[in-house]
């Protein structure tokens, strides 16, 4: 097993190297910058096609979606117990929230931080920012009341974890966050006392 993952810090890197953590399993962290803005993404094709974060490596086998590896990890590596599969009586609910944490907030999520530093000012504008801030908060308010009287998303903690919380992640050092329900927030902080959590985000150190 020689896992490899590519990684600059508070980008989608982060949601393999927190699993990793979680499982206690081996492998090495190429820190590639700073922030995201450092990237050169033409350079990077070389191990994403798209030039973006992350990139990860099995041997020779590679993959970029972040939600992709961490499923891809959890079944090869000895994560069984933070998937839920066909025959269980939450797969459903597995699949809902799993992709729910990146398709259904992803794509809002990177208009409010590209509209708000991620772009030059001259490129930004405050209704798209506006738009998709409102977007967010309307998928947060979902959230809150799914978790309510729960601690994780189902029950005990699973990848829709990792999905999810890494978004509400953004939200928070985005300065974004003060619209979390009260469930959410209790949620997120919970989240934050995990010793694996600690780990993954104070790296590279």
């Amino acid at each position: 097993m020689t896992l490899t993952l590519h990684h600059i810090k508070n980008t989608r890197s982060l949601r393999p190297l927190w699993l990793m953590e979680e499982l206690g399993i081996e492998y090495t962290l190429v820190n590639e910058g700073e922030t995201i803005l450092n990237l050169d993404k033409q350079a990077f094709r070389q191990k994403n096609p798209v030039g973006k974060m992350p990139a990860f490596f099995d041997g020779d086998q590679g993959i970029f979606e972040s939600v992709a590896i961490i499923e891809y990890i959890a079944n090869k590596y000895g994560g069984e117990h933070l998937v839920r599969k066909p025959g269980d009586d939450e797969y459903g609910a597995y699949l809902q929230y799993l992709h729910f944490g990146e398709a259904g907030m992803g794509g809002y999520m990177s208009l409010v931080l590209g509209h708000t530093f991620l772009l030059p000012e001259k490129h930004r504008n405050e209704k798209v920012a506006a738009w998709a801030l409102g977007e967010m908060n309307n998928a947060i308010s979902y959230l809150d009341e799914e978790i309510k009287g729960k601690d994780y998303f189902l029950g005990s903690f699973s990848l829709v974890d990792i999905s999810i919380a890494y978004m509400l992640f953004l939200m928070k050092i985005s300065r974004n966050s003060g619209e979390f329900g009260p469930n959410i927030k209790t949620y997120f902080d919970r989240i934050k006392k995990r010793e694996a959590w600690i780990k993954a985000t104070s790296l590279p150190l």
